[in-house]
């Protein structure tokens, strides 16, 4: 008998797949006709995107002002997105003997944005990153000609005097003796 049972698991297996078959086929044509139609609207975005960027002329902007960092990003395949590292905002402002403070100010945003992007806490935006790249690719005298007035001054007043050394600490009263026994 369990010849005649092996035979009847055997064709109820072979006629529900035929089934299944017949039921999947036109699934299967619909599933490949909507791959074809989505790479082809891919293919039309990719060219439409191309043309609106061929048509479309760069609109004239006002000249910027003398103290502001263009934040220009270039667009298109040429636009080259750089990775942000807290390193680099480091290594720039030690290069150039910039604080924190006079970053942030180059940057039109406060000190506890860059602190927090020095520390890895926090990722510029797009738009931050491009003013960030602008100003890494500026001279020296360019940099200091956008640094505020008051901020050079503030920045030149050193701590402690270099000639003068620093206060002795105050002596310590001696210990009292210990009481004898």
């Amino acid at each position: 008998m369990p010849n005649m049972q092996k035979i009847l698991t055997e064709e109820i297996r072979r006629l529900a797949r035929k089934e299944l078959k017949a039921a999947l086929a036109p699934l299967a044509k619909q599933n490949k006709a909507l791959k074809a139609q989505l790479v082809e609207q891919a293919k039309s975005i990719k060219e439409l995107s191309k043309a609106v960027v061929a048509t479309s002329a760069p609109a004239k902007s006002p000249a910027p002002a003398a103290k502001e960092i263009p934040a220009a990003q270039p667009t298109g395949k040429k636009a080259v997105q750089r990775r942000f590292r807290p390193s680099d905002l480091v290594a720039f402002r030690k290069k150039h003997a910039f604080s924190q403070r006079i970053v942030a100010k180059l940057l039109s945003t406060s000190l506890v944005t860059v602190t927090n992007w020095e520390n890895g806490h926090a990722v510029p935006r797009p738009a931050m990153l491009a003013k960030i790249n602008a100003l890494r690719k500026m001279g020296k005298r360019q940099l200091l000609k956008l640094v505020p007035e008051e901020t050079k001054k503030a920045a030149r007043k050193p701590r402690f005097s270099k000639t003068a050394a620093p206060a002795a600490a105050p002596a310590l009263p001696a210990p009292a003796p210990a009481p004898a026994p």
